[in-house]
């Protein structure tokens, strides 16, 4: 309990220094929502291309994040490496850290979202009448399931790298993600359909969105282990 309690006034501190950082996160997550809107508003709603799994494929692990100056600057300046010697050097345990970032992830998630495909409905809510409310909020909670399973391994790079090997890990993902997006379309399928039928038949009692939540919540847990392991180990000189 102590854990969670320092990691929350860790994270209450870092946005109570940055209110208008979330401000930023508005906007950001409105443009998204916006430019993935378009995506949407064909009227035969089949798989005409593989862009709408793309982009959400792409976009949704971004929602794990807060977008604040340490992460626009984490190229040029080192900023997540440098934030852990700062840490280091108070000292604060790293099981603090790690459940602060968690708390974040998980906070930026539901915040990031609710924002993002909530604009997103707006924006082409023609695409989306077929859809209640019940299934919409399971048709965004099955893709939250895949933001955490992929929100780990950025977490790994991001404590465990410099700034240069995070980035390139990141253009690998998201090659790795184009590539499953165009596998998928050149096989007949349709990514974003096939979690919308799931959605309005089951609501939320989906098995594929409490599989994703699940799947995902297991996969963080053990990159975040992984990863609180080795930052003990790491050489931040």
């Amino acid at each position: 309990m102590d854990t969670w309690r320092e990691g929350w006034f860790i994270f209450w501190n870092n946005l109570r220094s940055a209110p208008l950082y979330l401000l930023w996160n508005v906007v950001f997550m409105l443009y998204m929502g916006l430019t993935t809107s378009f995506l949407f508003t064909r009227g035969d709603r089949g798989p005409i291309d593989p862009l709408p799994d793309f982009m959400l494929l792409l976009l949704v692990p971004f929602t794990g994040f807060l977008f604040c100056r340490r992460g626009f600057r984490y190229l040029k300046d080192d900023s997540y490496t440098k934030m852990l010697y700062y840490y280091r050097i108070l000292p604060i345990p790293l099981k603090f850290i790690m459940s602060s970032r968690i708390i974040q992830l998980l906070f930026a998630l539901v915040f990031n979202n609710v924002i993002f495909f909530g604009f997103m409905l707006l924006m082409s809510y023609s695409y989306w009448v077929e859809m209640n409310a019940v299934s919409y909020i399971a048709f965004v909670v099955t893709w939250v399931g895949y933001g955490l399973l992929m929100t780990g391994s950025y977490i790994y790079y991001e404590f465990l790298k410099r700034g240069v090997i995070y980035m390139w890990a990141s253009i690998i993902v998201n090659f790795l993600v184009a590539s499953l997006a165009f596998v998928i379309y050149m096989n007949g399928g349709n990514l974003v359909r096939f979690v919308m039928e799931y959605s309005n038949q089951y609501g939320l009692l989906s098995p594929l969105m409490w599989g994703a939540l699940v799947v995902g919540g297991l996969v963080l847990a053990l990159m975040c282990r992984i990863t609180l392991r080795k930052m003990s180990l790491r050489d931040l000189a």
